[in-house]
């Protein structure tokens, strides 16, 4: 007997698949330290100046993750800016960082 595939399967689809990828090849359970590790050796192979200087601004601005409904908030905010014509576009930024 055929399963037809609903809708809430489709949506749902992406979701469940990487949970069971993760789960069954275990990506998420190396420890803590071997990826401590793995980002050293990242950073030792760092050659350019640009990126370190980068690495180290983003690593002094602490930065923190925003929770789905914070992210959503922040997506609703900017849709009704848009709408309500509270932005600006890329010419009148570029003009305006000339004076900078």
């Amino acid at each position: 007997m055929k399963r037809k595939m609903g809708i809430g399967l489709l949506v749902n689809f992406p979701n469940r698949f990487y949970s069971f990828v993760f789960k069954k090849l275990n990506i998420l359970k190396m420890d803590i330290q071997n990826r401590k590790l793995d980002l050293i050796k990242s950073l030792i192979s760092i050659e350019d100046e640009e990126s370190i200087d980068f690495l180290e601004a983003y690593l002094k601005e602490k930065p923190y993750r925003l929770s789905k409904s914070e992210l959503l908030n922040r997506a609703d905010l900017a849709s009704e800016n848009i709408v309500s014509g509270k932005y600006q576009d890329q010419d009148d930024l570029e003009k305006e960082s000339e004076s900078w």
